[in-house]
């Protein structure tokens, strides 16, 4: 098990760095894409795509996002007039997911790209831009895993008390 894990580790290695290498035209549109010439390729994604499990979390994340972007406006990280059209974005993103008006798309890889780049299309990159001010990709995740943990306890102190 462990050695295919490492060629299936050396192979998605060598298909990305085949498939994404830097070219003279064109470049990258990925919000990280700086370094790369061209867009993941299609193979790529299919092969690392998360959009069907996040969808499940989706909504989880924006909540984690309007805490996140509250914390910035209240501390004057970033002016309340951004943070106030940052979460009116981010309510409008939830309602939209909830009522099937936006779903997340593979090309923009996982939830929170998909929800940062949501933003970005509403607000623009100059105000979306603002909402992961001191805050890293490992933030995203510990929000989500944080909530796992207490859905799993609420759960479980249901079933003692039931």
């Amino acid at each position: 098990m462990l050695s295919s894990h490492i060629v299936r580790n050396c192979l998605n290695k060598q298909i990305i760095r085949t498939l994404s290498s830097p070219s003279a035209g064109g470049g990258s549109k990925k919000l990280w894409g700086g370094r790369f010439g061209l867009d993941t390729d299609e193979r790529v994604l299919d092969w690392v795509d998360s959009t069907p499990i996040d969808t499940n979390f989706a909504v989880e994340d924006i909540w984690g996002s309007m805490a996140h972007v509250s914390m910035l406006g209240h501390q004057e990280v970033i002016p309340f007039d951004d943070a106030a059209k940052i979460l009116g974005g981010l309510l409008k993103t939830q309602n939209d997911f909830q009522s099937g008006d936006w779903v997340l798309d593979i090309k923009r890889e996982d939830v929170h790209m998909n929800v940062e780049g949501r933003l970005i299309d509403l607000l623009g990159m100059e105000v979306a831009g603002k909402m992961h001010t001191t805050r890293s990709r490992n933030d995203q995740v510990c929000i989500f895993c944080n909530f796992l943990r207490f859905f799993l306890f609420f759960c479980l102190i249901l079933q003692i008390v039931f």
